[in-house]
């Protein structure tokens, strides 16, 4: 300061001087101009005591300089900080000053991103209610769509975390409503479009949602918003993921991240990175997917943000587990756990103990894997996430199927349904009532499981998942497998990799029809033809009948969801089920038990003759492992080339071991 403000500066000279400090920082972006900014401003604030009104707007204005600095640095201080202040000038604030509404706003949109990074509802809750005042205090007044965006992604919030749709159905009717109250020219028309495309992709209308994203992108594009168009693109990547159009959704994601890279936002950087992990994952390029989220930990490790560093340590163990790599992937969610302690995040806590519980069943630990669900039932139930206990009480069913205790894994399936149905989610209903209905076909009670199964399809299709609905109701009628969804996290919760939310035309509604369309009949004809031989494919290689059932059903609900993106499905599916073979077979999880029936069978197969090839199995039963692998791929039809890529040896070393298990099945025969 020079020597005349030395002296005894006053509240305008202080004023004045943040002003400039500010327009100094927007033209060069150094953060040493904003916190002298703030300096003065603190100064200011200092000597308004007596002021009350006076006060509380310059809370208000150093409020506003500290979530700037948030956005670029993400100390959480910074956060907790402004939140107070704009708490403080809240308070202070008469209720006819025309900065109220703009107050209570950005208030409740600090309480929201509060909860993003700590997950506690009590945050969530007040940024309702103060958002609802806010709503009150704007009518008449242009801030008024701001209100309403700012209300509908709080409501669309906490809809995402109970499920319960009141929630949802207000925030669809106030995001509406935003929209309606936000002119052409109002500068918050784009985040009141962008808010109401993610209530729509939360309520499963993909299509309008990708309507109402493209509108906000083209707005933040007119006004050379650079980080808004980059939110924009990310959140159209993420619904169109979510509309199964994988190809154009890393596109938007790729153009996000460049955007973010380019405005030097690392940690939209590292949300993009992570993004596209996810998409990868989903669309199966599974080291492409570790790749990006190696990168995204790395950046949000180097930011110091120990909550976005859990999320980056869960999502990579989520797709390590994917990729088959188990023991790192419960390092990852081990380490992902701790941090989320650490920080007293207790659902992120809840979060990584269920994913612990879901790859240490599937790494044959069962009895850990329910200590780790059951621990993660605690937490989800104490917080109040319903739809969260629900998928944890369906997981539990699941694991104690795999220790043979049956009934309890009725009994948990059946609390998971009770909740579901409660809360109104059809299509978490739908898969706890297809791995219900798979429970019942192993204990051998028919009836019930067909039941399971036409009850599913109805769920599914009033949820719109029409291949679940499809293959489940052929379960009720044929004995068709029910593979339209499983339990799993991916489905049946919101999962720990979902794309972050950073807040079409008609004929991109055709084609996403289109394209939904004519995947159902392929894949559809596909599994007619294929079950039965991928059955017998699994038995060759030593598959009890009804472990190769299950394997199978497994199989054809992951080529469902990478559907879009298999060049050659005989030959995936093939692949995959001998991988998820191989895995059963060295953990400690008991096989299952035989049963004399099998929905995988379609009705005009009797099984006895299908099993009548004892012989033949007998004597592949003699063989070492390795032989007989070979064996069941040769008998399946593939060349020694194809077999040595699949299995991953050489020619030489495919040729040699079918000449060895040859060799030995002719001495076996000449024996008899």
């Amino acid at each position: 300061m020079n020597s005349h403000h030395d002296s005894d500066p006053s509240i305008e000279d202080l004023l004045r001087l943040s002003e400039e400090s500010r327009a100094r920082f927007e033209d060069n972006q150094d953060l040493g101009n904003l916190d002298q900014a703030m300096e003065y401003l603190e100064q200011a604030c200092a000597r308004s005591s007596d002021d009350p009104a006076l006060l509380g707007r310059l809370r208000a204005d150093l409020a506003a300089l500290l979530w700037v600095r948030f956005t670029f640095t993400n100390y959480p201080g910074d956060l907790d900080r402004a939140t107070r202040e704009l708490q403080a000038a809240a308070e202070t604030s008469p209720q006819d000053d025309p900065i109220r509404g703009t107050t209570l706003v950005n208030l409740a949109n600090a309480l929201r991103a509060r909860f993003a990074r700590s997950g506690a509802l009590a945050d969530l809750d007040a940024a309702i209610n103060v958002g609802r005042q806010a709503v009150t205090a704007t009518a008449g007044d242009p801030t008024r769509a701001a209100a309403l965006a700012s209300l509908a992604d709080a409501l669309r919030a906490r809809f995402a975390r109970s499920g319960a749709l009141a929630d949802l159905d207000a925030a669809i009717n106030v995001g509406r409503q935003a929209v309606a109250a936000a002119t052409d020219d109002d500068p918050n028309r784009a985040i009141a479009l962008s808010n109401l495309g993610s209530v729509l992709r939360e309520a499963g209308q993909l299509q309008d949602a990708i309507s109402y994203h493209q509108r906000a992108l083209e707005l933040f594009t007119a006004t050379a918003d650079r980080h808004g168009e980059a939110r924009a693109l990310s959140n159209l990547g993420s619904v169109l993921r979510e509309a199964g159009q994988l190809q154009d959704a890393i596109s938007y994601h790729q153009r996000a991240l460049e955007l973010f890279t380019a405005t030097a936002d690392r940690h939209g950087e590292a949300r993009a990175l992570s993004n596209l992990g996810s998409v990868l994952r989903e669309a199966g390029q599974l080291q492409d997917a570790i790749s990006y989220h190696q990168r995204a930990l790395e950046l949000f490790t180097a930011t110091g943000d120990p909550h976005d560093q859990a999320r980056a340590l869960s999502n990579l163990g989520s797709v390590l587990r994917e990729a088959g790599q188990l023991q790192d992937a419960i390092s990852y969610h081990q380490r992902a756990l701790e941090l989320f302690t650490m920080t007293g995040d207790r659902h992120g806590e809840a979060r990584a103990l269920s994913n612990l519980g879901s790859v240490l069943r599937e790494a044959g630990q069962l009895q850990d894997a329910i200590s780790y669900h059951q621990r993660a039932l605690e937490l989800f139930t104490m917080i109040g996430d319903r739809h969260s206990e629900g998928a944890v009480l369906n997981d539990l069913g699941t694991t104690y199927r795999g220790l043979g205790r049956m009934q309890d894994a009725v009994s948990y399936h059946e609390r998971a349904l009770q909740l579901f149905t409660m809360i109104g989610d059809r299509h978490s209903e739908g898969v706890v009532l297809n791995d219900l209905g798979n429970t019942y076909r192993i204990l051998g009670r028919r009836d019930e499981a067909l039941r399971a199964f036409e009850q599913a399809g109805a769920q599914f299709e009033s949820a719109g998942a029409f291949h679940a609905a499809d293959v489940a109701r052929k379960a009720s009628r044929t004995d068709a497998p029910a593979t339209g969804q499983r339990g799993d996290r991916a489905k049946i919760n919101k999962p720990t990799s979902r794309p972050h939310d950073i807040t079409s035309p008609s004929d991109a509604r055709g084609s996403l029809a289109a394209s939904s369309t004519e995947r159902h009949d392929e894949f559809s004809q596909f599994y007619r033809d294929s079950v039965p031989a991928l059955v017998t494919f699994l038995v060759w290689q030593g598959a009890g009948f009804t472990d190769a059932a299950d394997i199978v059903q497994e199989t054809m609900i992951d080529a469902l969801r990478s559907w879009p993106n298999i060049t050659d499905p005989r030959t995936w599916v093939r692949r995959v089920a001998s991988r998820k073979y191989a895995r059963r077979i060295t953990t400690s999880e008991p096989p299952a038990r035989e049963v004399s029936n099998s929905p995988l069978v379609p009705t005009d197969v009797d099984v006895a003759e299908w099993e009548q090839r004892q012989d033949v199995l007998r004597l592949l039963a003699e063989l070492p492992t390795r032989q007989r692998q070979v064996m069941a791929w040769t008998l399946d039809g593939y060349t020694t080339a194809e077999i040595a890529q699949e299995l991953k040896l050489s020619p030489e070393a495919v040729r040699a071991s079918l000449a060895k298990a040859r060799s030995t099945l002719v001495r076996l025969l000449d024996r008899e």
